[in-house]
């Protein structure tokens, strides 16, 4: 592996569900962006990133890693790349075979694209939204498991979000997300988990569900970045709910490349 400074093995690995779309597989290298890569070497997989090349100290690699991580797992979530969020292993190692022509490294991967990918297009955009950039780190933190209090802010977002841009829109939104919210702030609904202790209103006789909420939010989300953005995205293909064991697939001997 060549061409990173450092690398970092990635747990979850077996839940790379579907990168290989829009995306250039080499031998040894699934190319992401000019920024980021997974490597695969010896039936393991590695995150390395040329915005870790600057640093020295490898607890600051891994702590920058597991941040920029994060929020590639919101993006693979949002664009439903994913069954589950990528994890840092271990501490960082340094590579060996580090090439430091980085700019050579990046012109390559560059010249090999046959299309910027949909992950690039939203990585590229978070520095210059700061409210996608906030959505996509609260959504990629935990991923297919995020729970009503991170749900209820992204919700906040988007409902602001609309507002600047359609404010009929925005009225849908707060519309729609009646049940969301009342399910998040009652507390005979959510227990301790409830955005308040206390609540005079009559609880929901049936709740949102969690998955239901998950789903909603997520879907939102989508449908905002295809109107930033001017992309489709695939909203119906949904990997964190199939019903593969992925904890019992030998993924060394799947080939991802047949899932383009």
């Amino acid at each position: 592996m060549s061409g990173y400074k450092w690398l970092i093995d990635i747990r979850n690995n077996g839940m790379l569900y579907g990168l290989s779309r829009d995306q250039l597989y080499t031998t040894h290298r699934i190319i992401i962006s000019p920024y980021f890569s997974i490597n695969d070497s010896e039936d393991k997989y590695y995150f390395s990133s040329y915005l870790l090349d600057d640093l020295e100290d490898s607890q600051k690699v891994f702590h920058k890693a597991n941040n920029l991580l994060g929020l590639y797992n919101g993006v693979l979530y949002l664009l439903n790349r994913t069954h589950s969020r990528l994890l840092l292993g271990s501490d960082p190692k340094r590579n060996r075979d580090y090439q430091p022509n980085d700019e050579d490294s990046i012109k390559y991967c560059r010249e090999h694209y046959n299309k910027i990918s949909l992950v690039e297009t939203i990585w590229n955009f978070l520095e210059k939204d700061a409210d996608i950039y906030k959505i996509v780190r609260l959504l990629g933190k935990q991923h297919k498991d995020t729970e009503f209090d991170e749900l209820y802010k992204v919700y906040e977002i988007l409902h602001n979000k609309w507002k600047t841009r359609d404010l009929n829109k925005a009225k849908k939104i707060h519309k729609d997300y009646e049940k969301f919210r009342r399910t998040a702030n009652h507390p005979e609904s959510l227990g301790d988990d409830a955005r308040h202790g206390h609540s005079n209103n009559k609880p929901l006789s049936k709740p949102m569900d969690i998955i239901e909420a998950r789903k909603k939010v997520k879907f939102d989300c989508q449908e905002l970045l295809e109107h930033l953005l001017n992309i489709r995205i695939d909203k119906e293909n949904l990997p964190e709910y199939i019903k593969h064991k992925f904890d019992e697939i030998d993924w060394s001997k799947i080939d991802l490349t047949e899932w383009a």
